[in-house]
């Protein structure tokens, strides 16, 4: 088997561990797995492409230090845990920006859009109404927050929706699964801990990552960021 092959099949028995450890509350293996599951991910990255897209690597170590953080708790390092995020999601935003295409929109493609912003509106709204008795001291930085994962989702279907590149389709997954475990997590932290959000975070929350490190190995390397 390939060095490659054995990283890939290492980071997917770290993935199974981080699951485990975060759906039973085994803060053990939780930990463990958290603390090397990234690194061998970045790694198998490395291994694999020729040319390394930096703001992406530093997106994804954002996440991964916010995450090492959160595991420590997240009433520990409030101000460090926005501020990770804040930077991993602006570069995120970046990358999704720069390289939007222009083209003419298809009459099922302009309905598409308003299905998926009609869809995304309503969620915000949802998510927002929950915010004054889940968050009171942080609910603007919250409100702030949900409306970032929303729209960066947008974003990136608008993408790939216009483009239709394996590219643009590993970041608008990776937004979409990052919107997911981000509400789960929400819920996990603040409002109730139920069977699916305790699965639906630690799953999705891998998933982000694996899209963001396949997205960095699928681009078009043009000499600027985010562009494919």
């Amino acid at each position: 088997m390939k060095q490659t092959g054995v990283i890939f099949i290492t980071f997917l028995i770290l993935a199974v561990l981080f699951i485990v450890g975060s759906f039973f509350e085994l803060p053990t293996v939780y930990k463990v797995a958290n603390f090397a599951l990234v690194p061998t991910l970045l790694l198998y990255y490395v291994k694999k492409t020729k040319s390394i897209f930096w703001p992406m690597m530093v997106v994804i170590m954002c996440f991964y230090v916010r995450d090492i953080l959160m595991a420590n708790g997240f009433s520990n390092y409030p101000v460090a845990v926005m501020a990770l995020f804040s930077v991993g999601i602006v570069i995120w935003y970046l990358c999704g920006i720069i390289g939007f295409p222009r083209a003419n929109l298809h009459k099922v493609e302009i309905i598409s859009l308003l299905i998926m912003y009609s869809f995304l509106g309503f969620l915000t709204h949802s998510m927002i109404e929950t915010v004054p008795e889940a968050i009171p001291s942080y609910s603007t930085a919250t409100y702030f927050y949900f409306i970032l994962l929303t729209v960066l989702l947008g974003l990136t279907f608008t993408g790939y929706l216009i483009k239709s590149h394996w590219a643009s389709l590993w970041l608008m997954v990776a937004s979409a699964s990052l919107l997911i475990s981000e509400i789960s997590l929400y819920f996990k932290m603040f409002i109730l801990q139920d069977v699916s959000v305790n699965l639906f975070f630690p799953l999705f929350h891998i998933f982000m990552f694996y899209c963001l490190v396949q997205y960095a190995l699928q681009r078009r390397w043009t000499g600027y960021l985010g562009c494919f």
